[in-house]
């Protein structure tokens, strides 16, 4: 599994905490972090969106969980609707209030502290769904579900774009004069 993330490019989508670096290819992390609660102003739910590609999501939790002996963290939004996974390695938590309770650093202090020691890994759930793809599909996703708003949105909604596309072509004839 590792190094088929590795040749694929996929691996960068993965940070070590603490220091948040990118993990050294064989190391294996105490747990894994999943990001599926986002708190940031204006931001996607992100349960509709996982929820739209829940086979992908599943599949990349699962490959998740040969990464780890530790446990695979889901973290979610209270009242989220995301768990029943087959692997018992893969727990499904619950945080609620403002920012910054969707941070993945907040989670990580309150179900598994790190030290110099002892390393987690995290990623966002777009990741894991491409994750899933990878190895359902063999095709490498790049899609990636984005939120535009804010006061000067003439339009506000999701959009369906790319990883790494430019703001400016997103932009485009969507704000307000």
């Amino acid at each position: 599994v590792q190094q088929q993330l590795v040749e694929s490019g996929m691996w960068t989508a993965f940070r070590t905490r603490p220091f948040s670096k990118i993990p050294a290819p064989g190391s294996v992390p105490a747990a894994i972090f999943v990001t599926a609660i986002d708190t940031n102003p204006l931001a996607a739910d992100p349960q509709p969106i996982i929820l739209a590609q829940r086979e992908a999501f599943d599949a990349g939790l699962t490959l998740l969980t040969r990464l780890t002996d530790g446990k695979v963290h889901v973290c979610q939004a209270s009242g989220g609707k995301l768990g029943g996974h087959p692997v018992g390695q893969v727990t499904f938590n619950q945080f609620a209030g403002p920012h910054p309770a969707g941070l993945v650093g907040t989670h990580i202090h309150f179900l598994e502290p790190v030290s110099l020691k002892k390393q987690v890994w995290h990623l966002n759930y777009q990741d894991v769904i491409a994750v899933g793809k990878l190895f359902l599909e063999g095709e490498l996703s790049s899609e990636r579900i984005v939120a535009l708003g804010g006061p000067q949105v003439k339009e506000p909604r999701l959009l369906k774009t790319c990883s790494g596309a430019s703001l400016d072509e997103l932009l485009a004839d969507e704000l307000l004069d």
